[in-house]
C-alpha cells in the first residue's frame, strides 16, 4: 500500500505554475524516496496576495513518505528563489 502526503505553498500570482509543475515531477523523479506514483501539483486556492499551492506525492512507507515530502518542499523554495532572481 502506498502513503500520499501533501505540501502546502504559498506564492504570488506571477508564479509561472506549469513550470512549477515540471521542477516537481522532476524533483519526484530523481527521489529515491518517492515510489512512482503520485506526483501533483494544483492551486487549490487563493487570497487577494497569493496563491496556494497544493502538492501530493507518494511513497511506500512513513519515512520515506517524510522525507521526500521534506525534498519536495525546499526543493520548490530553491526552484521559487531561482525563478525570482530571473534564473
Amino acid at each position: 500500500p502506498q502513503l500520499i502526503g501533501t505540501v502546502f505553498l504559498q506564492a504570488d500570482f506571477a508564479t509561472p505554475v506549469e513550470r512549477m509543475r515540471e521542477e516537481l515531477n522532476r524533483l519526484c523523479d530523481t527521489s529515491p524516496n518517492w515510489n512512482g506514483q503520485t506526483c501533483r501539483l494544483i492551486v487549490s486556492d487563493m487570497s487577494d496576495r497569493a496563491i496556494t499551492l497544493r502538492v501530493t506525492v507518494s511513497a511506500d512507507d512513513a519515512d520515506k513518505l517524510f522525507d521526500l515530502r521534506c525534498e519536495v518542499r525546499e526543493g520548490l523554495i530553491a526552484w521559487l528563489n531561482r525563478t525570482d532572481d530571473g534564473n
